[in-house]
């Protein structure tokens, strides 16, 4: 080594200026060695062991490549802990391999936010957390650490006096991320009072959402409608707005029925022999009539004004009907109730909940229902109200004179 530098100096050669090759040159080499063994010796291990053995709790580290963003920062530490062997470089090396690690570091970190994201949402038990949004706050915090340190590493400043220096601005700041602080307050309020989750059925009128819940996030809250639309509503919108969640029906496990059908108020009149007869021998309400109103042919005939009509039997006949369903559910409500009458005739309305939640299901169960209703209306001598169409004009027009 003397002999070359001898060499160098009798051709005029600063030594000084090399002096750095050798030590910067292995070092080099030791981060390179570093690297290869890293990568194509223990990672390829790693890789093929966890894959082979299928450990469910190991791949994601593999597939998601968390480990090469890793360990894959050492052969950076090799540089920066032995960056003064390059001399006059010895800055520049400093700080170009201390942002590589910066960097490399946040690359996993977001990686395995990512993978946690993954995990509690395919939880059931975790499925009412809203964790995307709470990960968001934490990204946010990571990667305003990593630029502190980034900007501290390229202008040799202590952090410390960074974050002292941005005290100055902090109002700025809080304008910037004004929406990422409402949406974590939002987020929280909606964890802590499980106002919606991840697979809720939401109907949120003010945006013309109805569908389920696919995210709920920082700043939004993804909503698939039922016409395969998708819809994105501010987080904060669920704390501030008024929305209908379907979830209460869901686990209650009863959908319930309120319908009305209206009465030609004209066909109302007392219940007389001929129709208990004609009811007796219907072979729909047969049954119905011999059980539960036998005692209507013990009613005396002056005494009108004790018995009962027509849509009053019809009231009782369909509360029996539906307590004999076998898709009425019978631990809830179940009324048959009279409201006030209007220009279109004497509503009855049917209130009641089917035990099938299912949403085709339910519709098929409660038209099956209706359509035993209008049926049997008939029976009763009772008809549906129903204003005249096109046809029953027509109707009256050829009936009356021509002119």
């Amino acid at each position: 080594m003397d002999r070359i530098n001898e060499l160098l100096v009798s051709l005029g050669v600063n030594t000084e200026s090399f002096a750095f090759l050798i030590p910067g040159t292995a070092t080099i080499m030791a981060a390179l060695l570093t690297h290869i063994i890293l990568k194509s010796i223990i990672l390829q291990t790693i890789n093929k062991f966890v894959m082979g053995r299928r450990i469910s709790w190991a791949e994601p580290l593999v597939s998601r490549k968390i480990l090469n963003h890793l360990l894959l920062v050492i052969p950076a530490l090799v540089l920066y802990a032995y960056s003064e062997h390059f001399g006059s470089l010895a800055p520049v090396v400093s700080k170009v391999s201390g942002i590589y690690i910066i960097v490399s570091l946040l690359k996993g970190t977001m990686q395995i936010l990512d993978w946690l994201v993954d995990h509690f949402q395919s939880e059931q038990k975790f499925k009412h957390i809203p964790i995307k949004g709470y990960v968001q706050v934490i990204t946010i915090v990571i990667y305003f650490i990593s630029l502190i340190l980034i900007v501290s590493i390229i202008t040799s400043t202590d952090p410390k006096g960074l974050l002292t220096g941005l005290g100055a601005v902090s109002a700025v700041l809080l304008l910037v991320f004004k929406d990422s602080i409402m949406g974590f307050i939002a987020s929280v309020q909606i964890s802590a009072n499980d106002l919606c989750r991840r697979g809720d059925w939401i109907e949120f009128p003010r945006y013309k959402a109805d569908g389920e819940i696919l995210e709920v996030s920082l700043y939004t809250v993804k909503i698939q409608n039922w016409d395969m639309t998708i819809s994105n509503i501010p987080t904060i919108a669920f704390v501030t707005d008024s929305f209908k969640n379907w979830r209460g029906m869901e686990e209650s496990g009863g959908r319930r029925i309120k319908r009305s059908v209206y009465i030609d108020i004209g066909t109302i009149k007392f219940i007389d022999d001929a129709l208990i007869k004609k009811l007796s021998e219907s072979a729909v309400i047969s049954q119905f009539i011999n059980d539960e109103l036998s005692q209507l042919n013990d009613t005396p005939d002056n005494a009108s004004i004790n018995k009962p009509t027509n849509i009053g039997v019809f009231r009782t006949y369909i509360e029996h009907y539906l307590k004999h369903h076998i898709n009425i559910h019978q631990t809830m409500t179940l009324l048959i109730r009279q409201l006030p009458s209007t220009e279109n005739g004497l509503p009855i309305e049917i209130y009641s909940f089917c035990n099938d939640i299912n949403w085709k299901n339910y519709e098929a169960i409660q038209a099956g229902i209706f359509d035993h209703i209008f049926a049997v209306s008939k029976e009763f001598e009772l008809s549906i109200f129903q204003a005249p169409s096109n046809n029953d004009m027509k109707g009256l027009a050829g009936q009356g004179p021509s002119f």
